[in-house]
């Protein structure tokens, strides 16, 4: 089905559009826009805050190039994301410009998450017990979380790095680990 917004009060439909493929979206902070991520091309919707779609625009920069809509984050400024296994960056913007990629881990990444002016990027891997951290603007690495496990998910929470990791590489099953940002993780 299309993507609807719907009044909270009433339940009544107020708008509907996007695309019937699977997508992921993600809310812009800061602004009345979304980033509907797919598997096979990218798009930057604006709403009048109100519920109301005004514009869906396919983003060229992105189209064609690394897409994922399940590894897929905005930085909480509203500047860029990160999506792909392997780390591309756009800008998040009706252009969709393509930044470049993070450094290629041996594997792939899970997931991202950010500190809270954007500045750093914390990755998920799928076959390392750390979090690598890069500084956004240059796509740098500028430090290293460690862990216990396998991160499967990352969230910065204001003080520590929460991690939803695997005890082992082919395991499904997971807890919770524990990281100040400065330190070493702890499971929990």
């Amino acid at each position: 089905p299309p993507l609807r917004s719907y009044d909270r009060a009433t339940w009544e439909l107020l708008d509907e559009g996007g695309h019937y493929d699977w997508v992921r979206l993600e809310c812009i902070p800061g602004r009345n826009e979304l980033i509907e991520a797919g598997a096979h091309a990218q798009y930057n919707i604006t709403t009048d805050g109100a519920g109301h779609f005004i514009g869906h625009v396919l983003l060229e920069g992105a189209l064609g190039a690394y897409q994922d809509e399940t590894v897929f984050r905005i930085d909480p400024t509203g500047s860029f994301y990160v999506t792909h296994i392997w780390g591309a960056v756009y800008t998040a913007d009706a252009a969709g410009t393509w930044l470049g990629n993070l450094p290629q881990p041996a594997g792939r990444y899970n997931d991202f998450d950010f500190t809270a002016d954007g500045a750093e990027i914390y990755c998920s891997l799928s076959t390392a017990t750390e979090i690598p951290v890069f500084a956004a603007a240059t796509r740098t690495r500028s430090g290293t979380v460690d862990l216990r496990g396998y991160s499967r998910r990352v969230f910065n929470d204001g003080t520590r790095l929460v991690s939803v990791s695997r005890p082992e590489l082919n395991v499904e099953r997971v807890f919770v680990e524990l990281a100040p940002l400065n330190g070493t993780a702890r499971a929990q």
